[in-house]
């Protein structure tokens, strides 16, 4: 599966017959397309800890820059949309943390800002290649589009109000069949007490 199979299939869902390829053609659902699936993309991603783009990574440290508030600078992640939490987390307590964005002119540079010594970060990924993606993500990305796409498309109101019905309805499939896949603890039976036994 592509980005463009993607949008193809939120044209589809609005009633558009035009399918595109590339987003440099010269129409308008391809322009759409161009400047609509990343938004739509990276707000669906932020929006829920999707199983197949969270991702732990040990965080480089920031050494020539220092902070009146915390003990450690690091290296914002480049693949990171979102950020979960810290680790390790000492006795269970939440790891107070800071993003900080300095701007030069040229380049935006984040910066983590906390008190944790070799931290650790679980984060939502960037991901480029929509195979990754699983089918329920995919087709609820392809209704958050439609709903995007429905606006300037469509001037049917029922249209509209229904891409947005379905919209809601794939996306919480999509976290439903996402929380079922996530690991659960399996009760293994204690072989020291069954060999007492």
């Amino acid at each position: 599966m592509t980005e463009y199979d993607i949008c193809n299939t939120a044209l589809a869902y609005i009633g558009q017959t035009e399918t595109i390829t590339d987003y440099t053609s010269n129409t308008t659902a391809s322009a759409l397309c161009g400047r609509l699936y990343p938004i739509a993309y990276k707000n669906l991603m932020e929006e829920y800890p999707w199983s197949f783009a969270v991702k732990t990574a040990t965080l480089t440290a920031v050494t020539d820059e220092t902070s009146e508030e915390y003990s450690f600078v690091y290296e914002y992640p480049s693949d990171c949309l979102r950020i979960l939490k810290l680790i390790p987390c000492p006795d269970g307590q939440v790891i107070d943390y800071e993003v900080q964005y300095t701007l030069d002119g040229t380049s935006d540079v984040k910066r983590i800002f906390c008190d944790l010594e070799d931290a650790k970060v679980v984060y939502i990924m960037d991901i480029d290649n929509p195979s990754q993606f699983t089918n329920s993500f995919a087709d609820a990305l392809a209704w958050d589009l439609a709903v995007r796409l429905a606006i300037p498309l469509s001037a049917d109101e029922k249209t509209i109000q229904m891409v947005q019905q379905f919209r809601q309805m794939a996306v919480s499939k999509a976290k439903l069949l996402n929380a079922k896949e996530q690991r659960k603890p399996i009760n293994r039976p204690n072989r020291y007490i069954e060999a007492r036994g």
